[in-house]
């Protein structure tokens, strides 16, 4: 009875004087804390607790910061006559700072606010043109404007306004896709701007109800908000705390399962193993679910017959590796273009002889789309087969680059049709073994048919040659010889393991066949 009354006068205070509420404790709802109490509340609970919060592999969060820094500082020369805060781990000091800059009614860039319970940096505040308060500019590096980003501003303005400051309009600055990028960026032309304050000022009391839930959870009271969770382990960055009664097998791995996972957790089914008979799946759902009974391979040998018969000598084993930065690093490419820096082949020319590698990767030259083209007209003939895994992404590549380059077209034109999807057996459940998790990627393939595997490579995965490569390209001044040489030897192994890896599953999957 005394723990109800407690909580009573707990949540009463906290509506009559919110000024007050849980002050004593110390605690602090920061912007950051906000929007990851919006994600999860379990993500808020835990923020700072890098043992159990799943972020980004460090190098590839480490190339998105890179971005992330550079697209602000361009946002930031919008804004010619701007008066930089300095960096400051005391938010006191740097609130303090803002304080005083305010009053020289200059542009801000990183002016901070606390009301006490609540503190957040802004990217941009400007004077307002009609009177003496301010407007607020978010900076994000994407090309579109996302939910989530109404309420970091919103966020941002309600502080701001408790800790006495006038906030008129509120602005978010985004990514122009369609900028096409020369010798230098305009940044008038390279950024969107579109003023949100109607959807700020619609949801800000709700903002502030959100965020003093929120600050009462963080000091153990009672929480009276919604609980958010993600919908599936796939997107949480709390597995062992949101999902650690799940296993291998587990049913959020289901194939195409839309709204079937969280329709069987609703009834206490966590393993595949455990759907009972008769609940309705599709044919390739059947196929995993039963092949994870068994702990067999399902395998369709006429139909991987036919698929392979397709496939004509020579052999051309293509991957393309590509970055795709905010801001391009090439003319004549846009913001988040796909533009290959690297591919691998392997050719082989008879179904006895072994295959021969040969490979590109760019060194600082010149756009790498023209020697890719130029270089791949003399490797790959206009007879045989282009064996790739999931062609849209080395189809898209060539075609862009031809675009650029139209001297390639009727070479382009003459191969197109020569492609060949090694994906296609396993997105078709052809071949499925429960050790491929539900998914039919490359990663997940290659070692269950072949047993090669990527785990020895120091970079692993496409992401990471994405980022190691794009952290060289953007400060090669911070490499050294042998630095630069780890790094080009790095993303040679894992891109020749990438085309190699199809050589393996094409010689697999005949053996399967006979």
């Amino acid at each position: 009875m005394n723990n109800k009354k407690d909580a009573f006068f707990s949540k009463l205070k906290r509506l009559l004087f919110p000024q007050y509420s849980s002050a004593s404790n110390g605690k602090i709802l920061t912007k950051s804390k906000y929007l990851s109490g919006l994600k999860c509340t379990n993500l808020l609970l835990y923020s700072g607790n890098q043992e159990i919060i799943r972020n980004k592999p460090e190098t590839e969060w480490e190339g998105n910061f890179l971005q992330v820094e550079q697209i602000r500082n361009l946002a930031r020369t919008l804004f010619p006559d701007g008066l930089q805060l300095r960096y400051s781990q005391n938010r006191e000091a740097l609130t303090n700072e803002t304080s005083q800059f305010l009053k020289k009614r200059k542009p801000l860039f990183n002016a901070a606010f606390s009301s006490g319970l609540f503190y957040t940096n802004t990217d941009i505040l400007s004077p307002s043109a009609f009177d003496d308060g301010w407007d607020i500019h978010l900076v994000k590096s994407s090309p579109s404007i996302k939910k989530y980003h109404t309420s970091d501003i919103a966020f941002q303005k309600m502080v701001a306004t408790l800790s006495g400051t006038k906030i008129n309009d509120c602005f978010i600055i985004y990514v122009n896709q369609d900028y096409s990028y020369q010798e230098s960026f305009d940044p008038q032309l390279f950024f969107s701007r579109q003023n949100v304050t109607d959807k700020v000022n619609a949801i800000l009391k709700q903002t502030e109800k959100t965020a003093n839930q929120y600050l009462a959870l963080m000091n153990g009271e009672p929480f009276s908000g919604e609980t958010n969770k993600c919908k599936s382990p796939s997107e949480c960055q709390m597995i062992q705390v949101c999902w650690n009664d799940l296993e291998g097998g587990d049913i959020f791995s289901l194939r195409e399962g839309n709204n079937i996972p969280a329709q069987l957790l609703r009834a206490g089914v966590r393993n595949l193993k455990e759907i009972p008979s008769g609940t309705e799946l599709s044919f390739r759902q059947s196929i995993q679910v039963n092949s994870e009974k068994t702990r067999e391979a399902y395998i369709q040998p006429e139909k991987i017959k036919s698929f392979l018969e397709k496939i004509k000598y020579p052999l051309f084993f293509l991957d393309f590796e590509t970055i795709n930065p905010a801001l391009p690093l090439y003319k004549n490419s846009r913001p988040y273009q796909h533009i290959p820096f690297q591919y691998s082949l392997h050719i082989q020319k008879s179904e006895r002889s072994d295959p021969e590698y040969y490979g590109y990767l760019e060194s600082g030259s010149v756009d790498p789309r023209l020697e890719i083209l130029a270089t791949l007209r003399d490797l790959i003939s206009t007879e045989g087969s282009i064996v790739v895994y999931d062609d849209f992404f080395e189809k898209r590549c060539l075609r862009e680059a031809v675009a650029l380059y139209p001297e390639y077209t009727e070479w382009l034109s003459m191969i197109m049709n020569n492609f060949a999807d090694i994906s296609e057996p396993f997105k078709s459940f052809s071949y499925y073994h429960p050790d491929q998790k539900g998914s039919a990627s490359l990663k997940a393939v290659l070692p269950v048919l072949t047993g090669l595997s990527y785990k020895d490579l120091s970079i692993k995965s496409g992401g990471s040659a994405n980022t190691e490569f794009l952290k060289w390209k953007l400060n090669p001044e911070n490499f050294s010889d042998n630095q630069k040489q780890q790094v080009m030897v790095a993303l040679t192994e894992y891109s020749r393991l990438d085309t190699f890896a199809l050589y393996a599953i094409v010689r697999e999957l005949k053996k399967i066949t006979g």
